[in-house]
């Protein structure tokens, strides 16, 4: 083997090796589930019925978001089904920046008003999705307990901090 040859060598030896140490050090990515539940209410108007809403999120490669609404009564009024690509998490804490590049929206009765809340986000995303290609947006994990399947969120561009129950590491 020539000098040259054994450089080349070890080089190429020497770069596998750097590759696999890195994607070694690198932490897995976390798959997590959350489950968020919230009562809505329009402060401008303190006798408007007031609404629950259902927000789940799949984080994982694919991010999945489903937000249902409710009467008082427990009585459905409308969902938005989004899908679109986690785009990173990391960090401490630990934050998921998401491009939604799909979303549905189901009222169950285009009769009755929808909450300001549906409303709202049924336009933002979709003016956003139409103009940009997709509705970015961020999810931080402000505080996490494994043990009680908890954790306290911070959603962004909404400037809400929710609390909801999480499973993590879900194999799909």
């Amino acid at each position: 083997m020539t000098k040259t040859q054994w450089i080349a060598a070890s080089l190429m030896l020497l770069l596998l090796a750097t590759g696999a140490a890195l994607r070694w050090l690198q932490p897995e990515p976390v798959n997590r589930i959350l489950s968020c539940r919230n009562e809505l209410y329009d402060n401008r108007d303190a006798l408007s019925d007031k609404y629950y809403m259902q927000a789940d999120f799949v984080l994982q490669p694919d991010a999945r978001i489903y937000y249902r609404y409710f009467t008082r009564a427990g009585e459905p009024v409308g969902h938005i089904a989004m899908t679109g690509k986690v785009l990173s998490s990391g960090g401490e804490p630990q934050v998921y920046r998401i491009a939604i590049d799909k979303r549905k929206v189901k009222l169950e009765d285009e009769s009755l008003p929808p909450p300001e809340h549906l409303k709202y986000l049924a336009y933002t995303s979709g003016m956003r999705i139409s103009e940009q290609g997709s509705h970015n947006l961020s999810i931080t994990l402000l505080e996490v307990d494994e043990q009680k399947s908890y954790a306290a969120v911070y959603f962004t561009p909404a400037n809400a901090v929710c609390s909801c129950s999480m499973a993590s590491n879900v194999q799909f």
